[in-house]
């Protein structure tokens, strides 16, 4: 009985052995040359080897998680165009009677000539004083410190001359006002308040594009605490905030800026492929303190907000250990110590580590070129225009005023095709499957 099952357990393991699929089994189990199956042998073991170590390898590199870039090139006849900021160099609007009222015990010490100073508070004349450089700057704090000073902006009903988009006129609506910490009142164009108000180019080149005409004051009338005379632009997404001091452009009074846009959309991979954050209106992927601040303050997340404020943050950090020996007596004195940026670029690269990127960016390409504004006829038509002549403080103004107080500005898409650069993994799970 015993040896009917052993026979029969052999025939199985016979039948299993000359049947299995496995090539090198059935060569094994027939030879009946010791040399041979030895061969086989050898073979099957070297063979699954290499096989587990295949195995492992590609598990290994699943893990790494890296990726594969590809680059595409589109077509887009309906490209939705980026929002449009614009912000006034010159700060306060002297010429605004209320305004010049509050600042006249600032304004007057920087005029070595009583009689410039009338002129300029009673709008009697162009005022040519000279001013003291060093009551210029004291001015400039006194008048960082006022709680008021977005009520002292210019209007973009007086920096407005004209604005059309694909030929069609822009409507008042259709900008929001924008508050920054150093140009004060700004104005944000396509914005979209809501999905009918997002403009979107059907063409590339200046006609299909965004053109303001703008006034940016009296030449007579900046402030010495404002260098410069023109506008600040900055390009950006319409779901992002503008990011004033790294993506701004200055653009100059008495010139046409002409503004080509590239677009370039990037998708990266979120985790485990990147700590890349997917959902910019969500704190739920957020880890740092810095970047979970950088939300609260915002609404939305931003790597370069983040890294700013990472900055800012270490900054005033460093400075109030070493601002310590100073007093309120002291120059400088302590809260000028305090809030001393000098120091700010170097945390940018520490401040990487706590601030990653998002997942989906849009940005754009800027070329930019200049030609001369107005030309003799317009200037002719504006010096002789009631609403023109109106945003001036005073009469008879000259062709020099004219130039150093407009400008013009087109922004347009140089191609209809943009780059879209689209991550995607080395080895998905269904290569590693198969």
């Amino acid at each position: 009985m015993i040896k009917r099952q052993k026979s029969q357990k052999e025939n199985e393991i016979s039948v299993l052995f000359e049947t299995s699929s496995f090539i090198g089994l059935p060569n094994i189990y027939r030879t009946n040359s010791t040399l041979i199956r030895l061969v086989w042998i050898l073979s099957m073991i070297g063979s699954i080897a290499y096989c587990s170590y295949t195995i492992v390898s590609m598990v290994l590199e699943y893990l790494n998680y890296e990726t594969l870039v590809s680059i595409q090139f589109v077509d887009d006849y309906e490209m939705e165009f980026p929002a449009i900021t614009i912000c006034n160099l010159n700060t306060v609007d002297l010429s605004n009677r209320t305004v010049l009222n509050a600042f006249k015990e600032y304004l007057k010490s920087s005029f070595n000539d009583e009689g410039d100073f009338l002129a300029l508070t009673e709008h009697t004349a162009a005022p040519n004083g000279w001013i003291n450089p060093d009551i210029c700057r004291r001015q400039q704090q006194d008048f960082m410190k006022m709680k008021s000073i977005y009520e002292y902006g210019f209007s973009l009903d007086k920096m407005l001359i004209s604005c059309s988009f694909d030929a069609d006129t822009c409507s008042r609506d259709e900008f929001i006002a924008t508050r920054s910490l150093i140009y004060n009142a700004c104005y944000t164009f396509n914005k979209g308040k809501n999905a009918s108000q997002v403009r979107a180019a059907k063409r590339p080149g200046i006609v299909s594009g965004l053109k303001m005409e703008l006034f940016v004051g009296a030449p007579e009338y900046c402030p010495c605490w404002s260098p410069l005379q023109g506008i600040l632009l900055v390009i950006h997404n319409r779901t992002m905030n503008p990011q004033f001091s790294e993506d701004g452009i200055r653009l100059a009074t008495g010139v046409e800026n002409n503004i080509m846009l590239n677009k370039i959309s990037i998708e990266k991979l979120d985790k485990p492929y990147s700590d890349c954050v997917k959902n910019t209106s969500s704190n739920e992927s957020l880890v740092s303190a810095y970047a979970l601040q950088s939300f609260r303050t915002y609404g939305t997340y931003s790597q370069k907000y983040c890294i700013l404020d990472c900055a800012l943050q270490k900054t005033t950090e460093e400075n109030l250990i070493k601002c310590a020996i100073y007093t309120n007596q002291t120059k400088p004195t302590y809260g000028e110590c305090v809030q001393n940026s000098a120091s700010l670029n170097r945390f940018y690269k520490p401040c990487l580590d706590y601030c990653p990127r998002e997942c989906v960016t849009t940005s754009f390409e800027i070329q930019s070129s200049v030609s001369k504004y107005p030309s003799l006829s317009r200037a002719q038509l504006y010096l002789n225009s009631s609403r023109i002549m109106r945003k001036f403080p005073y009469a008879n103004v000259s062709l020099e005023q004219l130039e150093r107080s407009i400008l013009s500005l087109n922004v347009y898409f140089a191609t209809s095709r943009y780059q879209k650069v689209i991550e995607s993994p080395a080895i998905s799970s269904s290569t590693l499957l198969a």
